[in-house]
């Protein structure tokens, strides 16, 4: 097996992460442009504004435990480590993308929880995971061009944002 070179590792956790988060940003994009669809799917009701409204509400879920997922997975990079605290991360973004895309709808289980749980799963491991990719991305390449990487950070997450 051939050994990986500095150079190469630094080129792998960027493009990695950059791959990666904007992955999880194309899921919220999605999700935010088929709300119609999905309020319609998920919340049936009488009046379509309520139920577009509490699709934006089950999309906001998934801000509002941002935070929390930072925190919870801050911690458990800093004690497991940040490859495995990774790959944890995309593992629970991707159950809570399987979800929302295989879950019955409203007429078939007659509650919209499986959705808002998905999106909540989905809230906790993007939060985790900027602060991790962040710390490893600083770290790849620590002495040399720190403040680089910071920027190239701070760039793609807006770029894929955008």
């Amino acid at each position: 097996m051939q050994a990986i070179s500095d150079g190469e590792m630094r080129r792998r956790v960027v493009v990695s992460s950059t791959i990666g988060n904007a992955l999880e940003w194309f899921d919220f994009t999605v999700y935010g442009l088929f709300a119609t669809v999905v309020a319609a799917q998920y919340f049936p009701g009488a009046d379509p504004s309520t139920a577009l409204l509490k699709a934006f509400a089950t999309f906001g879920i998934a801000f509002a435990a941002r935070p929390l997922g930072g925190l919870v997975f801050g911690l458990y990079a800093d004690r497991h480590g940040r490859k495995r605290a990774l790959v944890v991360m995309i593992a629970m973004m991707a159950i809570g993308t399987g979800l929302i895309g295989f879950v019955p709808n409203h007429a078939a289980i007659g509650r919209p929880d499986p959705a808002v749980v998905a999106r909540l799963i989905q809230g906790l491991s993007a939060g985790g995971e900027f602060g991790s990719l962040a710390s490893a991305m600083l770290r790849s390449n620590w002495r040399r061009r720190a403040p680089a990487r910071g920027f190239w950070l701070k760039a793609r997450s807006r770029w894929c944002r955008s």
